[in-house]
């Protein structure tokens, strides 16, 4: 799910109370009066927010809608996809609209099926990931009958397992014109060279037969390029890989990119991405307008070997709004032989509004999923999905009982908005769509647009 990295904000803060156990949050007075439409358990009316999914400005509770109907319980299915290193520190809560605890079950249990009515939030709390603890939360809506963080390629590398040392030699022969040349083994592992040259590395774990990749390079521009896959592992001896770098097929993709008005800045570029070592920045190309004075088209020369794949993206920046940056972003993963069109205003701008809720500013294009960022007093990440085609809810954090799991992350002190995001896919087809995980990240194109505190 894209990702979407927290930035520092300005918005409003929402103090919390931690409980005299300090074992759970919950937002004080996170309720106005009022039953949410089309039977919201514990809803509120979220009333004169101007939604361009809904028509008028018109409140969750307004004419039409169904407060005070009773939601009827069903089953939904919920799968947590985690690195297995992580599992034990994972878990599945879900909660109603009004935060209230209602049923957990551990990762490991997953997939499984949960109960819900329209309006709960399912969270998947990842309190124990190497880094910083994430929760991603999703709103339950009539549609939603499976939720998963799962996608088709984005999986997890194998454990990088201890072996005898291993000596990998690569011989790295001469090409005309190059002025250097490079040699990555994975995971993350490289050496360079102003001449041809033989790089040798110690492998002294691994999770399987390795991989190297070579570019021999003019300045920053890459000139030839070769991979080679699957060398056998040969744990307390050698091996030695003997390059030809004669690659230098390149594939063309194109992007129109238009509605550029209001813009400050637009541009476009292009990499290719490896499987196993990541961005190769020697094949990056782009181009950018500052301002913009219309449409244009980019069709950058991609290199295309095997174990990777070509990212196109195209970007524009708007005029600051109290201090947050306004973007609208475009990435296409995977080759294509169709033209890429992006419209940089299309898609409808959210906002933050009331606290602890959203709306949009305008009447774009209604994508398929419509998130929050969240901060608490220390390094903890709350992202909340909702459906931005359906009036906003209060994103209210789950109130955790004390005799939940200890591992399970329990977040404290002041609840702070980081930034709220717009996103459209080619694969989904709104955002039910979205939450079913079993749709590859290769597939189409991914669109957003993001109001982000910034300096």
């Amino acid at each position: 799910m894209y990702v979407r990295g927290p930035a520092k904000s300005f918005a409003p803060v929402i103090a919390l109370l931690a409980l005299a156990a300090g074992c759970a949050v919950v937002i004080e007075d996170p309720l106005e009066e009022g039953g949410a439409g089309g039977g919201i358990a514990g809803g509120n009316a979220t009333g004169g927010q101007t939604n361009s999914a809904g028509g008028e400005a018109n409140g969750a509770g307004g004419e039409g809608g169904q407060g005070g109907s009773e939601p009827v319980p069903r089953k939904i299915e919920v799968e947590f996809a985690i690195d297995p290193a992580f599992l034990d520190g994972a878990f599945i809560v879900v909660s109603a609209v009004d935060g209230a605890f209602k049923s957990y079950v551990p990762a490991a249990d997953s997939p499984t099926f949960v109960e819900v009515v329209d309006g709960d939030l399912v969270s998947f709390f990842d309190g124990d990931n190497g880094s910083s603890p994430l929760i991603e939360s999703y709103r339950v809506t009539p549609e939603v009958d499976r939720i998963s963080n799962a996608a088709e390629g984005l999986g997890f590398f194998p454990g990088c397992e201890p072996i005898e040392p291993m000596q990998l030699t690569v011989s790295v022969p001469s090409v005309p014109g190059a002025t250097s040349y490079r040699v990555y083994l994975e995971p993350g592992s490289s050496k360079q060279s102003s001449e041809p040259f033989e790089a040798s590395f110690e492998v002294t774990c691994a999770s399987g037969p390795l991989n190297v990749f070579a570019t021999a390079l003019f300045g920053s521009e890459i000139v030839a390029y070769e991979m080679v896959e699957d060398v056998p592992l040969q744990p307390g001896g050698s091996a030695h890989v003997e390059l030809e770098l004669s690659e230098t097929a390149r594939t063309t993709m194109t992007i129109n990119v238009g509605d550029v008005d209001g813009a400050d800045e637009v541009a476009a570029s292009a990499h290719w991405n490896g499987l196993y070592f990541g961005t190769v920045m020697q094949s990056l190309e782009g181009q950018s307008f500052a301002p913009p004075e219309g449409p244009f088209t980019f069709a950058p020369a991609i290199i295309s070997p095997p174990g990777g794949y070509p990212v196109v993206m195209a970007s524009g920046t708007y005029p600051k709004v109290n201090g947050a940056c306004r973007t609208s972003g475009f990435s296409h993963l995977g080759f294509t032989d169709e033209t890429l069109t992006f419209d940089v205003g299309a898609l409808a701008e959210p906002r933050p509004t009331d606290r602890h809720s959203w709306s949009f500013v305008d009447d774009g294009e209604i994508g398929d999923s419509l998130w929050q960022s969240w901060t608490f007093d220390f390094d903890v990440r709350w992202l909340v999905h909702e459906d931005p085609a359906r009036p906003p809810l209060p994103s209210v954090f789950p109130q955790l009982p004390d005799d939940l799991p200890p591992e399970l992350v329990r977040p404290q002190g002041t609840q702070e908005l980081y930034s709220v995001g717009h996103e459209a896919w080619d694969r989904y087809e709104g955002f039910a769509d979205s939450t079913h995980g079993d749709k590859s990240i290769f597939e189409g194109s991914n669109r957003f647009r993001n109001f982000v505190p910034c300096e």
